[in-house]
């Protein structure tokens, strides 16, 4: 098993590389059989492969999009956690179901990632304040709003 300090620097490495546009560094940091549970895709996705094209439907619709890492905990088991601010422009349609509307976006997430015996990535479980993207995207209007 890798140390906690591994995982801390194998999911910063991570999310800074793809915030640099390289997410070819998820077919190095997950390992074949990952699983993405829910979260982000709003399914299930298996393999770096399915994981790799929802990062291109969120980056098509938010071409900016940056993960600013805020905590990442890790322990000695196979586990590790990470905490962060998602931010983006919204330039293209999201989902097939919100048309661009040039808003700047910004809400939180928060994954915890399983790691097998050789340091990749089997599992992520995510949480997602989706509820702030869609009234950010003018989809749900804002608490108070008219219609309350």
């Amino acid at each position: 098993m890798i140390s906690a300090a591994e995982k801390r620097k194998l999911i910063k490495y991570m999310y800074d590389e793809t915030n640099k546009g390289n997410a070819k560094v998820l077919f190095e940091v997950l390992a074949p059989n990952f699983v993405s549970y829910g979260g982000a895709g709003f399914q299930d996705l298996h393999g770096p492969e399915a994981f790799y094209g929802l990062w291109q439907t969120f980056t098509a619709a938010f071409p900016d999009l940056h993960f600013e890492v805020q905590i990442v905990v890790a322990g000695d088991d196979e586990w590790a956690a990470v905490r962060g601010i998602q931010t983006a422009t919204h330039l293209g349609n999201f989902l097939g179901m919100v048309p661009a509307t040039g808003n700047k976006v910004e809400w939180t997430g928060t994954a915890c990632f399983k790691f097998d015996e050789n340091g990749k990535i089997v599992e992520r479980w995510q949480d997602l304040d989706n509820l702030t993207l869609f009234q950010q995207m003018g989809v749900i209007p804002p608490f108070g709003s008219a219609g309350g």
